[in-house]
């Protein structure tokens, strides 16, 4: 694997900057075709490739992914999810392998509609940045207290 990644790295190159106040971004650019092939959330939500569940006895701190596809699928922490019976954010990122199933931890980023249900989720935004900060803060503390990336719901 590593020499994969130093292979893919050493043919980076930086583009044209874009500045935005007091900040300049180079997006990396590469010729190569990566080995690594995975989907990202949003797009595998859009085709129903993926689908994001309550769980049976449904929990604001969990949801149940079902990859359907061949490929894995990035779930980058701070992404929400929109439906169910809340709004979730995903509390850490995770490469889900090819049709697998999965427990994803989340915390609630929506405020009292428990019981108005939308039977789908979907892809929503990233959160904004201080609470994906505050919520990184407590999934690392969590992780090495517990080996679980739990946020505190009632800070959040």
């Amino acid at each position: 694997m590593h020499s994969v990644i130093h292979h893919c790295v050493t043919h980076l190159e930086p583009g044209k900057g874009v500045h935005f106040h007091a900040v300049t971004l180079f997006p990396l650019l590469s010729q190569l075709v990566s080995p690594l092939r995975y989907r990202v959330l949003a797009d595998a939500l859009a085709d129903g490739s993926v689908e994001v569940r309550e769980k049976p006895a449904a929990m604001v701190p969990e949801l149940w992914l079902i990859n359907h596809s061949a490929d894995p699928v990035l779930v980058l922490g701070g992404e929400e999810v929109v439906g169910g019976k809340q709004n979730r954010m995903v509390n850490a990122s995770f490469l889900i392998a090819p049709h697998s199933e999965v427990n994803l931890p989340v915390t609630c980023v929506e405020h009292g509609r428990w019981h108005r249900v939308s039977e789908r989720f979907d892809a929503g935004e990233a959160v904004y940045m201080a609470l994906r900060q505050e919520t990184t803060r407590q999934v690392y503390a969590s992780l090495r207290c517990w080996d679980r990336p739990v946020a505190d719901q009632g800070a959040v």
